[in-house]
């Protein structure tokens, strides 16, 4: 624990309120979680006298977080950006995450200040970055230590995302996100050559229009660390996801997101027999054209054993897809099954009730289904159900 004799060489300013307010300070600082301890230091430093904080607070604090990997997202108001300058809270050397959602920005001014070198996380999700934004960030001096970039709804297309595959500045960043930003198959291109995102973790391209071009990803060397993958809504098809299945790059991968992508069951065959993909823990294939047969072929991969939450809502996969999922010994370590709106019924739902290898099931959504009496009778009476799923289908 810090020792506040350190901090008390102030005198003359370190009075009655003072010490009251450093008492609070110290209270919080120990016995919060966090997430919750930064939210409580915030609006304690927001009533200090500025420069009584920036003599008293800000040493103590800066030795106390110095190893604090947390968010601490700076407040509305303490960092403002006008036409020729920035303003910023004298608390902002503890702020390492900015996010400036929805904002009109002046990108020239933004980034150009020095105040940026402390980031590590930068959001300007929905702020019209656009491709003049883009080129003043993928220049930009002082963000060589930031780690996420979230620049989702921004307009960037193809020509954004061409420059961002230019800025190699950013070479720190493990997390990426680019989600709703009618990037197309050139800026797919240019983004799967970009040597520097060879640290990446996370990438979001989410919502795009990358079509089976995914192909480019799927032999990027530079992605070989992901360990999550987001390709939800991009039209993908069979052809994009037999790429994804073949790729010998993408092993590290624990979370892969394919909703919404048009995949029909050769995709699902063909992701089935993959074992560069035999990582994964999370499986999010909502909203495809998978039927009984693709379900079936999952069901039998054993490349798919380490998986613990499956999303299949919104596929065809009728009473035969949900008993052969019910019947996997490979999906024994499921503890997350989605199969809303699959036309299952009530042969799908006695399957599932039998299912001895779901054990571990936390959460069984079955919602929007054609499960009638029966069905519902063997779910609640379920010899291998945990009580809170049996629960929801007792009358």
């Amino acid at each position: 624990m810090i020792d506040l004799s350190l901090y008390r060489g102030v005198g003359a300013i370190m009075d009655q309120a003072n010490h009251k307010r450093f008492g609070q300070l110290r209270s919080v600082a120990h016995s919060l979680t966090r997430d919750e301890r930064w939210q409580a230091l915030v609006a304690l430093l927001e009533d200090w006298p500025h420069e009584e904080l920036e003599q008293l607070a800000l040493p103590y604090l800066s030795d106390l977080l110095r190893d604090d990997d947390s968010a601490r997202e700076a407040p509305q108001g303490w960092f403002c950006v006008d036409e020729n300058d920035i303003k910023v809270h004298p608390a902002w050397s503890l702020v390492r995450t900015l996010k400036r959602e929805q904002s009109i920005i002046n990108y020239a001014a933004l980034t150009s200040a020095p105040h940026l070198s402390q980031l590590h996380t930068l959001d300007l999700s929905c702020c019209g970055v656009g491709v003049e934004g883009m080129a003043l960030l993928a220049t930009a001096p002082y963000l060589s230590d930031l780690m996420t970039l979230r620049l989702n709804y921004n307009e960037l297309g193809d020509e954004g995302a061409i420059t961002l595959a230019k800025a190699k500045g950013l070479g720190g960043l493990t997390t990426l996100s680019l989600a709703m930003n009618r990037i197309g198959i050139s800026g797919a291109r240019a983004l799967a050559k970009a040597l520097w995102l060879k640290g990446l973790k996370t990438l979001d391209l989410s919502h795009n229009h990358i079509g089976d071009e995914v192909k480019v990803f799927a032999r990027s060397s530079a992605l070989k660390s992901l360990k999550t993958l987001n390709l939800a809504t991009n039209r993908i098809g069979d052809e994009g996801m037999v790429a994804l299945a073949k790729s010998p790059h993408l092993k590290q991968l624990t979370t892969l997101n394919l909703a919404t992508n048009e995949i029909r069951n050769a995709g699902a065959s063909a992701l089935a027999k993959s074992s560069g993909l035999s990582g994964l823990t999370t499986l999010n294939l909502q909203a495809n054209n998978i039927q009984t047969a693709g379900a079936v072929a999952l069901a039998k991969s054993p490349y798919l054993s380490e998986l613990t939450t499956l999303n299949m809502s919104l596929n065809k996969i009728r009473d035969t897809g949900a008993a052969a999922l019910a019947k996997s010994p490979h999906l024994k370590n499921l503890t997350t099954l989605i199969l809303c709106n699959s036309g299952i019924g009530d042969e799908g739902a006695a399957a599932l009730a039998q299912a001895e290898h779901l054990n571990k099931l936390t959460t069984l959504d079955l919602r929007r289904n054609q499960i009638g009496a029966a069905g519902e009778q063997a779910l609640a009476q379920s010899p291998y159900l945990n009580e809170a799923i049996k629960a929801q289908w007792r009358r």
